[in-house]
């Protein structure tokens, strides 16, 4: 069945406009429902009130629910019509119009105006009553207005301006930032018309405070340090709140790049239980697109996506053995660790390594264990991971003792210690076994000096093979060079200040035990990332560290980005890969960056601008 349907609409200026559309339908339905050909709404207007259906004879108008019909102001149950045919539903008429040739039916709908009568009617029923001389609607209005003035604002600001006190007297619960932190129960005082006060205090509420507030709920100047203005950043950096909340950057990039932004442009309030934490990375973005227009002085690259643009991981290691420092290279493949340590890999990867009860082969879990949180590996420990293999033994002394795994100076001291008691124990077992000793004064003294003289010559050769360029320690640690000594053999020499004294040829020198510099080993390459070996279990520990390859400890072993976009997509998810977005990785607030504000503290001293109120 070909329609078409002409809408006229009336402008309030009293000019019509028309609007046509052609359609093709089985049958043309009118009623309430949207599913309708020609939708009319009102309430007397059934859902699907009648139908325009195509008959031999002509059109045939037919009700589908319970009413009647107005047809040409006459009540009719349907029938057939004819082009010229007005029926009226509700509001609105229909008028069938003379079909062109290539049309089955064409109507014409409008809405009816009411006459003047009829809106003279209706205003006459619908008079609420204001017009008297004095109560008119302008006065009550006033009125209306004054007393919302006077219960919602007045009185709001005289609560508050009596303090936390006197609102607890008058029953309002008030649990004060200091009270919150105590860990103390809120205070709430039953009086007449507390809890009036406290709903009046609510009304100012623009919504539902979060759970992690909950405990200041009722105490907004916790927050809201001064009325009618936002909340400063020093409120929520209080004592007892988040005063050691890390900082996002360093100190001089902090104050660089959030000098006009404050905590709450990110922790959204009032949301209800919603997180106060954003759950998404477009705030990352903002800034890492283009890090050099917030920050010019950073040296990161720009971000927008792991997979698309997101630049080479910058391990930070120790590139001078034994120096505190550690330096961001620009890429994996440039990172070399010299941490003092010396550890290949490949060495102990193979079959056949000699341990404690034969041979073996070690795994990388037989010395790398996860830490309790499983997130980062604890670090490696001497006595429980290497000394099983590498005993601290040393010569002409009990096999079965071993020397601390310490500085040289406690090293010394320990073998000194084990020579000496045994030097004393065979000064007992030579003593003649008389019943009354003939000893000569001071002998006995002599001869234990002398024995604890030998003690400590023994000693410190052992400590001076234990601790050299051939002994044990050398093994794995780095080892920076010996100096010149006596004429037969030349002790070791370096720079530390522990000394030790070594017995060469009968001559007693001064020696520097080694020059071994202490271990700088950081427990993370990437401390701005977060990393959990928890989700990775199901992958072999070679799939992303080459340690069977690795010949040298100076190998960083931490894979490149490339290795991780093998199984990790951007933001949006692939076939076949993980989505990951900028929080999976990467958290907001580093402690190890100082606390937060501490960059915009500095830049306010260095002459830069802060937000207004953000530190007292």
């Amino acid at each position: 069945m070909r329609a078409r349907i002409v809408h006229v609409v009336t402008r309030r200026s009293g000019s019509t406009a028309r609007r046509e559309e052609r359609i093709d339908v089985p049958e043309v339905t009118v009623g309430r429902g949207t599913d309708n050909t020609i939708q009319v709404p009102g309430l007397g207007v059934s859902l699907r009130h009648f139908a325009l259906s195509p008959t031999p004879g002509g059109l045939f108008a037919e009700l589908r629910d319970a009413g009647s019909l107005i047809v040409d102001e006459g009540v009719s149950r349907g029938g057939r019509v004819e082009p010229g045919t007005e029926i009226r539903l509700g509001e609105y008429r229909l008028r069938l119009l003379e079909a062109g040739p290539e049309e089955d039916v064409a109507i014409e709908v409008s809405r009816a105006q009411p006459s003047v009568a009829e809106r003279e009617s209706l205003a006459a029923r619908t008079r609420i009553g204001l017009e008297g001389p004095v109560l008119n609607r302008w006065s009550l209005s006033w009125i209306g207005a004054l007393a919302l003035l006077a219960v919602f604002l007045a009185v709001p600001l005289a609560m508050r301006g009596c303090g936390n006190d006197a609102r607890a007297g008058a029953g309002v619960v008030a649990s004060g930032a200091g009270r919150a932190a105590s860990g103390a129960a809120p205070v709430s005082v039953a009086r007449p018309g507390a809890r009036f006060a406290e709903e009046i205090e609510e009304t100012w509420s623009v919504g539902r405070i979060s759970t992690a507030h909950g405990r200041i709920a009722h105490d907004c100047e916790s927050c809201h340090v001064q009325a009618f203005e936002r909340v400063p950043d020093r409120a929520c950096l209080a004592s007892g709140c988040h005063e050691g909340i890390g900082a996002h950057a360093a100190a001089s990039l902090q104050g660089e790049a959030f000098r006009d932004v404050r905590c709450t442009s990110c922790h959204m309030e009032h949301e209800g239980d919603a997180p106060l934490a954003g759950d998404d990375d477009r705030a990352c973005i903002d800034c890492h697109r283009d890090l050099g227009r917030v920050a010019p002085s950073s040296e990161l690259g720009a971000a927008t996506d792991f997979s698309q643009q997101h630049p080479p991981f910058r391990p930070l290691v120790t590139q001078v053995a034994g120096s505190p420092d550690r330096t961001r290279v620009k890429s994996v493949a440039e990172a070399v660790e010299r941490s003092g340590l010396l550890f290949p890999h490949d060495t102990h990867l193979k079959d056949g390594l000699r341990g404690p009860n034969g041979p073996t082969r070690l795994e990388c879990s037989s010395c790398h264990h996860l830490a309790a949180d499983g997130r980062l590996e604890s670090k490696i420990s001497f006595a429980k991971d290497c000394q099983s293999c590498h005993p601290l033994s040393f010569v002409d002394a009990d096999p079965g003792r071993q020397a601390p795994h310490a500085k040289p100076d406690v090293v010394r001291e320990a073998v000194f210690e084990a020579f000496a008691a045994r030097a004393l124990q065979a000064l007992r077992e030579d003593a003649p076994d008389r019943g009354f000793p003939m000893r000569r004064p001071g002998a006995e003294r002599k001869t234990r000096e002398a024995a604890l003289a030998s003690a400590r010559r023994q000693s410190d050769l052992a400590t001076a093979i234990l601790l050299g360029p051939e002994g044990p320690c050398a093994d794995c640690h780095v080892y920076l060079g010996a100096g010149t000594g006596c004429s037969t053999a030349g002790p070791i020499t370096g720079q530390h200040p522990e000394s030790a004294a070594l017995c060469i040829a009968g001559t007693v020198v001064e020696i520097m035990p080694v020059n071994l510099p202490p271990l700088r080993q950081g427990d993370r390459w990437m401390p701005g990332a977060e990393f959990s070996h928890v989700p990775h279990l199901r992958e072999k520990c070679s799939s992303c560290h080459p340690a069977e390859t690795a010949h040298s400890s100076e190998v960083v072993l931490m894979p490149p980005i490339e290795k991780c976009r093998e199984c990790h997509a951007g933001a949006e998810p692939e076939n076949g890969k993980v989505a990951s977005d900028c929080l999976l990785c990467h958290g907001f607030h580093h402690p190890e960056d100082g606390p937060m504000g501490e960059g915009a503290r500095l830049a306010r001293v260095q002459g830069g601008s802060t937000p207004g109120g953000v530190f007292p």
